[in-house]
């Protein structure tokens, strides 16, 4: 708070006047990191919430302690202005809590208004085309793990990364890393009978694996908006990937946040 206090004296004293929020101002002083220090407070906010967005941030940040860690997300500065600057970027929406039907259709909705906002490559969790029922395994978490497997392979790197998108985003209506960790939490199924022991704990072992290598080359997301009342706890509790909580439950609210961050991801 010292340190704060000194920073926000130093603007005073150059002739800052704090009356309108991101406006033009004779300097802008912020503390993005304090060591590996997570603090929430109505006084200060650390690491900065908008930091893993914003280029015009990471870039300095980047030349005097290029491997200085963002406690979230476990990626040095370095990593997040590399993840910015890779082509294609991708915004990845999702509802924090998938039995939550008021955030799961908020987020559908979200995620049509960003692709018409940006003129988004859309990426979406069903494929349009179908996908035959019997092409996946009857046991719920079997299913589940499957059902990522066609997401990622869908959204591919190695697919999208020789697209030719250019400077165009893709925006995808899941959140890989997310539905992979809600299937690791299921129950694993217990074999049926007619399967016999070794062939259902190999199967167990497949389709989580395959989920799990289809998600590692898979285009990671740029970042992610999670919408719903869970969404801090999956950011504060080491979500791989930059979080985005929107401020609003308006869904025009949050595509306008939604499109200002992805211009501050290459401003």
């Amino acid at each position: 708070m010292s340190l704060l206090e000194r920073l926000h004296d130093i603007e005073a004293r150059l002739g800052r006047v704090r009356d309108e929020r991101w406006g033009a101002r004779t300097l802008d002083l912020d503390l993005l990191l304090y060591g590996e220090e997570v603090r929430r407070t109505p006084q200060i906010i650390v690491p900065h919430p908008r930091l893993s967005f914003r280029r015009f941030a990471l870039v300095p940040a980047v030349e005097v302690a290029p491997w200085s860690l963002d406690p979230l997300t476990n990626m040095t500065v370095n990593e997040l202005l590399a993840s910015l600057d890779r082509r294609p970027s991708l915004v990845a929406v999702a509802a924090a809590d998938p039995d939550d039907a008021e955030a799961v259709a908020l987020a559908s909705d979200v995620h049509a208004r960003i692709v018409e906002a940006l003129g988004a490559e859309p990426l979406r969790r069903v494929d349009p085309g179908g996908v035959p029922t019997s092409d996946f395994p009857t046991h719920p978490r079997d299913r589940r793990f499957a059902e990522i497997r066609a997401a990622a392979h869908r959204a591919s790197e190695s697919r999208w990364t020789h697209a030719g998108l250019g400077d165009r985003w893709l925006a995808a209506d899941f959140a890989l890393d997310l539905d992979l960790r809600r299937a690791s939490a299921m129950e694993a199924s217990e074999p049926r009978a007619h399967d016999g022991l070794w062939k259902g704990a190999w199967n167990l072992f497949t389709y989580e694996r395959a989920a799990e290598a289809a998600v590692d080359r898979a285009l990671a997301p740029t970042f992610v908006v999670l919408i719903g009342r869970e969404a801090a706890a999956i950011r504060d509790g080491g979500y791989p990937r930059p979080v985005l909580i929107p401020e609003s439950t308006e869904a025009a609210a949050i595509v306008s946040e939604v499109v200002v961050t992805c211009q501050a991801t290459r401003a």
